[in-house]
């Protein structure tokens, strides 16, 4: 088992041909936190841009 980082499969295949690489679940789960929060923040930003009303100008 290893962190995720793109150094380690091509090592491991190459020590151990046969073993099968796994990525910690903990990691796995702080890159989708990660990727949740970019994109719960860019929202966010798209949102303050148009406006308390929503930036529509049919009143």
């Amino acid at each position: 088992m290893t962190d995720g980082s793109d150094l380690y499969p091509a090592v491991l295949t190459e020590l151990w041909p046969s073993a099968r690489h796994r990525s910690w679940v903990i990691h796995v789960i702080k890159d989708l936190h990660k990727l949740v929060l970019d994109a719960l923040r860019r929202l966010r930003r798209g949102l303050a841009r148009r406006g308390k009303w929503g930036g529509s100008d049919d009143s």
